[in-house]
């Protein structure tokens, strides 16, 4: 037997389900309210933690700025680095004071290179946030440069070993350069002349943004050049290990790209071992310092032999043999210029000159620069060349002194004897 509510009674019950109902949503809406709230004041001081790190690190890195550009200055100034190259490096290590790990002295040569290359954005509108250093450090040179997108074989150019040093290979320097102009987002055809030989094509240009990742910017170039005159990649690979393993200059690569495309017709050329193919690019170097290029048209092999054995043997009868740089010594009576070989030798030499040439080991082991000690009866001297250019640019007495008026006349005579060109100053 069913019992039946009068309406009066259903209505109080459907009125007190609906109350029910409305207090459970009530009651959930202020849970889920007091959780949002802890939330938003869990993250709110997460945040305030990570700003307050951040801002003691930068207070922190700011301390000694000071401290960290007075040597920078001191090495630029050795290295006689120009007035405005030298305030862009400072404006760099000012715009990183809040980044320890990059605001050091052997991250000179990184802030070198930038400095050497038209910005996109000045330094000082740089916001430095959390992240890595290596982050914070792509983030800076996209900043700099500009965003467009560039091959990243160039960007190895800004991965070089920390050095306390102020000088680049010139090869970075040439790879950073081109990475700028792409940044800005200009057409690589536009800088066939510059950056790249001329005689570059349109398709050479395109093959040259596809190189890998993996390679260095001067193979790149190299590999495009062999490749586009019927050359296979090895020998590319080997015409690195010569004097063409840096970038020569926008004059000498003009001059030299013709002769590469001589050499990368002929498969006895393409097929030489890489010790033989470095007296060929010697003497082919010879060559075109004395503007006699054109007369390759019409050489045989065997003549081209004759031609590079001589050249060997009267270099070898006129002075020093060459080292690894492929540049000659010299000898004047009891003075004798001689390439220093090893890290070894380099830190005897700034053991006995009281100067610090030894830092210089890995530009000396990527032939990005040549060190030549002079010794003489109450002569020394450390010597700076830069191979792929042929120039002296620096003379250091001991402890750095500028080099005397015996000393300088004993490297002008070097410079004319091998072919060398005197930028040094005092």
């Amino acid at each position: 037997m069913s019992v039946r509510l009068s309406p009066r009674v259903g209505a109080r019950h459907r009125a007190f389900r609906e109350r029910r109902r409305e207090l459970v949503e009530q009651r959930r809406s202020v849970r889920k309210a007091a959780r949002d709230a802890l939330r938003a004041r869990e993250e709110a001081i997460e945040a305030a933690l990570r700003r307050s790190r951040w801002q003691a690190t930068r207070s922190a890195a700011s301390e000694p700025l000071g401290q960290v550009l007075q040597p920078i200055r001191h090495l630029l100034g050795l290295a006689r680095v120009a007035r405005v190259q030298r305030d862009r490096v400072e404006q760099i290590f000012r715009a990183l004071q809040g980044v320890p790990n990059l605001l050091r002295a052997d991250a000179l040569p990184w802030a070198l290179l930038l400095a050497s290359v038209p910005w996109h954005s000045a330094p000082r509108s740089f916001r430095v946030g959390p992240g890595s250093a290596v982050e914070l450090r792509r983030a800076f040179e996209r900043h700099l440069l500009g965003p467009w997108p560039a091959p990243l074989f160039l960007g190895s150019a800004l991965r070089g070993p920390a050095l306390a040093v102020a000088r680049v290979p010139l090869e970075d320097q040439w790879a950073v350069s081109l990475l700028a102009w792409l940044s800005r987002g200009r057409s690589l055809r536009d800088a066939v002349g510059s950056l790249l030989p001329a005689g570059f094509t349109r398709a050479m240009c395109h093959r040259f943004t596809q190189g890998p990742s993996g390679v260095t910017p001067i193979l790149a170039l190299r590999r495009v050049q062999a490749e586009a005159f019927g050359a296979p990649p090895p020998f590319a690979d080997r015409l690195v290990q010569t004097q063409l393993g840096g970038w020569q200059g926008q004059a000498a690569e003009a001059a030299w790209h013709p002769v590469v495309a001589w050499a990368s017709a002929r498969p006895w050329i393409t097929s030489m071992p890489a010790a033989q193919l470095a007296d060929l690019v010697r003497w082919l170097g010879e060559l075109i310092r004395s503007g006699r290029q054109d007369s390759l048209r019409g050489r045989t092999a065997a003549s081209v032999a004759r031609e590079v054995e001589a050249f060997v043997s009267r270099e070898e009868a006129e002075g020093v043999s060459g080292g690894p740089s492929g540049l000659r010594g010299f000898r004047h009576g009891e003075v004798v210029i001689r390439e220093l070989r090893s890290a070894k030798e380099l830190v005897v030499e700034g053991q006995r000159m009281g100067h610090c040439v030894a830092m210089y080991a890995p530009l000396v082991a990527s032939r990005a620069v040549a060190l030549f000690s002079l010794e003489g009866p109450g002569e020394a001297a450390t010597i700076e060349v830069i191979p792929a250019t042929r120039q002296v640019v620096q003379v250091k007495g001991r402890h750095n002194t500028p080099p005397s008026t015996a000393v300088r006349r004993l490297v002008a005579s070097w410079c004319e004897r091998t072919a060398l060109e005197a930028a040094f100053g005092d």
